[in-house]
């Protein structure tokens, strides 16, 4: 049995193959480029938003009292640490003296 390929049908199966090829990928890149349509005019919305400052009154002197809170609270941590940090090592000096005369 022998087998006669023609070499025109080869290159038309070739060419449908392609451009079915063509199809789906230029199907693929619509698709992938539809959300980019909408983000777009939805990013400018929201950066304009943002760039809005909000105007309540009396907003700044609560951050300012906020802030001088913290410093507080900030201060008082450390003191107190300090404290506990100094008796400890006292404690620990205590206790190295008591050994030294020890031995």
């Amino acid at each position: 049995m022998k087998l006669n390929f023609d070499g025109n049908l080869i290159f038309q199966l070739f060419i449908n193959k392609l451009n079915q090829m063509k199809k789906s990928i230029f199907t693929l890149t619509l698709l992938a480029c539809a959300p980019l349509q909408f983000q777009t005019p939805m990013a400018r919305n929201l950066t304009k938003k943002l760039k809005k400052p909000r105007k309540t009154p009396g907003r700044e002197n609560g951050c300012v009292e906020a802030k001088v809170d913290l410093k507080d609270a900030q201060n008082a941590d450390y003191l107190s640490f300090k404290e506990e940090s100094e008796m400890k090592f006292k404690k620990n000096e205590e206790s190295i003296n008591d050994l030294k005369l020890r031995f």
